[in-house]
């Protein structure tokens, strides 16, 4: 990431912002961290006074995909952040923060917003036109093994995490090899990514990964989250994401007429991936977090 170091830094950072957004009086800037990835990606906080943006920090390789998958999110009726300036050469993009309430942080509340937004944003996704976007589609099977390698240590080491991937396998393996992207997809929607608006509008803030997908995917990620924090979250929450879950798992069922096998395979694949959190991000119990992840795809696939 050639361009981290000097926007991380407050008074190179300023004049960035000055070179490639806008020039401003402002004399000081606060940088925050507010994710890191190494190697991969940052999204920083630059605050001048009561005006301030984030500052997305790539490697340049990525930043024209990126800009398209920007696009892609500006023309669905989800309300996207404004590009204010970006720098090509540190793969560097500033865009403008929104003012809103996460989703996440609501449905922990046991604050139910309505599915009915969200489904309509994302059919005003799936519906564009097949050449609006020369994007890379999603890799799903590469996303798959990828996990499967990360839990093969494990799995000759741990009986139940081995027999667990071995059943998952049987309906995932034939399942992924066979997905093909089918449409304009978000490609990792989940309730995080979203901000419920004053105006009852919704804002999707994550969008790299937008482009050829599968909107039965787009939904099964994203009630694979609320599943995964229903178990694995905290207690007092749990009641109140295993609700929302099936609130809008429902929604999405009754509004697409989809198949309900179909959607288990989606998520269960999406669950599987969320898995590596176990093994990336490893706790004193992260072992049998493994294994209860694991077990926690099967009951889905079951």
């Amino acid at each position: 990431l050639p361009g981290l170091k000097q926007a991380a830094d407050p008074e190179c950072a300023l004049k960035l912002v000055n070179k490639h957004v806008l020039m401003v009086g402002a004399r000081r800037m606060r940088v925050e961290v507010v994710r890191y990835r190494a190697g991969n990606r940052a999204v920083l906080r630059h605050r001048l006074g009561r005006m301030g943006f984030y500052a997305r920090v790539k490697r340049p390789a990525t930043l024209s995909p990126f800009l398209k998958s920007w696009k892609i999110v500006a023309r669905s009726s989800f309300v996207a952040p404004r590009i204010a300036g970006y720098w090509a050469d540190g793969g560097v993009v500033w865009m403008s923060e929104i003012p809103g309430k996460n989703l996440r942080m609501l449905i922990r509340r046991g604050i139910q917003p309505d599915p009915t937004p969200l489904l309509q944003g994302l059919e005003t996704l799936w519906s564009q036109p097949e050449g609006v976007t020369q994007g890379q589609p999603f890799n799903l099977l590469g996303a798959y093994r990828q996990a499967k390698r990360s839990f093969l240590h494990f799995a000759r080491e741990n009986t139940p995490v081995s027999t667990s991937i071995e059943a998952i396998a049987k309906s995932l393996d034939p399942f992924v090899e066979s997905w093909r992207p089918l449409v304009v997809a978000h490609n990792d929607f989940y309730d995080d990514q979203l901000l419920a608006l004053p105006d009852g509008g919704v804002a999707l803030v994550d969008l790299e990964e937008a482009g050829p997908g599968d909107p039965m995917l787009d939904v099964g990620n994203f009630v694979a989250h609320l599943r995964w924090r229903s178990r694995f979250g905290l207690q007092r929450e749990n009641d109140a994401t295993a609700s929302y879950l099936d609130k809008f798992r429902s929604a999405a069922l009754e509004r697409f007429g989809w198949d309900e096998r179909e959607l288990n395979l989606r998520e269960a694949v999406c669950l599987f991936r969320l898995c590596t959190n176990a093994v990336r991000h490893p706790q004193d119990d992260w072992r049998g977090k493994l294994e209860d992840g694991l077990a926690l795809v099967n009951e889905v696939l079951e």
